[in-house]
Order: structure tokens, then sequence, then C-alpha cells
């Protein structure tokens, strides 16, 4: 009697004949490098920081330090509760890749970012009584059109570090003491006061914007600028970069710290920039320079 086949068994027979068939060099090659694309595509997806962003916020009254990368922004503001202000303090190492904003209170006194070192990759802003600090650092290294702005009743300490644009706008304040400023200086509205740093693009002041200078040796197209005046009385009719009526010319001239200013200037929209006496701790300096000077001439004759 013949012996009956079991059907069940023979589809399992059939199977191992097939994975014994597909088991050969050449496809267990295959195999292997679909596993090695697999999982470098998951290592690409879970280590590449410009897939996946992730903002961070920082709003209990504290004090945080940033010494890392923060694939994304930060964003600073007083605790909601409280009303007390948060700090933050960015490092050497710290690298945010998008911006850093901070916001403050009308009631109580706001929030603060120190800015000593590291990198932010786009824009800072300070609005409502906040507070930036920037001694150190690079923002907007790699965007130019990033810019860093105090809003409304913020203010902008510059003493060291580099940025493209310092804006104020509206009502905001920013005093500049230092740092680099790779694009330009502009008040939007709010008072900028410059007494230092590098500016390699312009002074531009727009909507009622007003800046004042203070150093010495201002100089405008070859014509000495008097302390208290304003530039407009100095400046021709002319376009800005942008195409817009201004006044304009080329001023030169030593800010209060000795760094030398060499730049355009624009004024638009009844804004103005005014050249102030130098601040009395520059004027002792310049007193005790001439001092200095009679004495060794005295010596010499």
């Amino acid at each position: 009697m013949k012996r009956q086949e079991n059907p069940r068994r023979y589809q399992i027979y059939q199977r191992k004949l097939s994975a014994i068939a597909i088991s050969t060099p050449f496809e267990k090659e295959k195999k292997m490098r679909s596993k090695s694309i697999l999982l470098v595509v998951i290592g690409f997806l879970s280590f590449n920081p410009v897939l996946v962003t992730a903002d961070v916020g920082y709003s209990d009254g504290g004090v945080h330090y940033i010494t890392k990368t923060i694939t994304g922004s930060v964003i600073v503001s007083n605790d909601g509760y409280t009303g007390s202000p948060t700090t933050v303090y960015i490092e050497s190492g710290a690298n945010i890749t998008n911006s850093a904003q901070v916001g403050g209170s009308f009631t109580y006194p706001g929030s603060i970012i120190y800015m000593r070192g590291g990198k932010v990759g786009l824009d800072m802003g300070a609005s409502t009584n906040a507070h930036i600090y920037i001694s150190g650092g690079i923002v907007g290294e790699n965007y130019p059109d990033s810019k860093v702005v105090a809003y409304d009743t913020a203010t902008i300490d510059m003493t060291g570090g580099s940025v493209n644009w310092l804006f104020t706008n509206n009502s905001g304040t920013v005093h500049l003491s230092g740092g680099t400023v790779r694009d330009r200086a502009q008040s939007s509205g709010g008072p900028m006061y410059i007494d230092g740093g590098q500016i390699e693009g312009m002074l531009r002041v727009v909507n009622s914007g007003h800046m004042f200078l203070y150093g010495s040796n201002f100089i405008v197209d070859g014509v000495s600028v008097a302390y208290g005046s304003s530039l407009r009385d100095y400046a021709t009719q002319g376009l800005d970069p942008w195409g817009h009526n201004c006044l304009t010319g080329n001023i030169t001239g030593s800010l209060s710290n000795g760094d030398s200013l060499g730049i355009p200037f624009y004024i638009l929209d009844g804004s103005d920039i005014v050249v102030e006496v130098p601040e009395p701790a520059t004027l002792l300096l310049f007193g005790l320079g001439a001092i200095t000077l009679r004495k060794r001439n005295s010596q010499i004759a």
C-alpha cells in the first residue's frame, strides 16, 4: 500500500528548502547590507540635530546654566506663580541651534539672560522689563540676517561677544560698550547708547529712534563734529542701502573705550544721532594723559 504524504509536513519542508536556497553567500551579503543601511538610518535620525527640534523653557524663578547643545530655542520667563525672575547663563560649550528669548513682567523685575560664551544660532530678543547681558559668545554665526533686539521696556547690555544686527525696537534700550557688531547698530524707536565696540557695517536710526555716541575726535566727511551736536547738521541728503530717502554721511572717531569708528550712518523718519561729551572717567584719562605729556615736554626742555 502506497504511503500517504502529510500536506502540512510537505509545506514546512518546502519552506525549509526555500530558506536554504537563498542562504548563498551573495544573498547573505544582501541581507547584511540591508541591516547595515537600516542601522545607519536609525543612527542618523537619532543623532542628527537638524531633523528633530525641541524648545527648552525656563520659568521657575531659579538660576540655570547652559553648557551643552540645545537643538531648538531657549525661552526664559518669570515664574507664573510668584512672579520671580528666572536667570539663565549661556556659557562656553553651549550651542543653541535656534533662538534665545527672554520675557519679563510689568509688575516684577524681568528675567535675565547672561551670555558669557557659546553660540546662539539665530536671534536673541528681550521684552517687558527683561534683560540680556552679552559679554562673550557668538550670535547668528551662519545667518547674516540674525539680530539681537530689545523690545518694549527691555534692556540689552553688550560688552563683548559678536552679533550681526543690534537693535532697539519701540521703547527698548541698548548699551553698547564692547564686542563686535558685524553688520549694523540700529535704533528703531528706543534709545541706543554707544561708548565702545567694533561696528563693522553702519549706524541707522528710524521710527524716531535716537542714538548717542560717546567719545572724541568725531569727523563727518572731513568736518569736525562739536560735542552735543546732531549728525543731521553734518549730513547730506541721500539714500540708504534699501533705497529710502535719508540724511547720510561717513563718521570717524574714537569711542570712549578706545575703539575706532569709521562707518556710514543713515538718519530716517525724524530720528537723530547725537555726539555726546565723553563720560567723566574718559575725560579724567584724557586729562591725565595731557598732564603726563606736559611733564615729559618740560623735562625734555
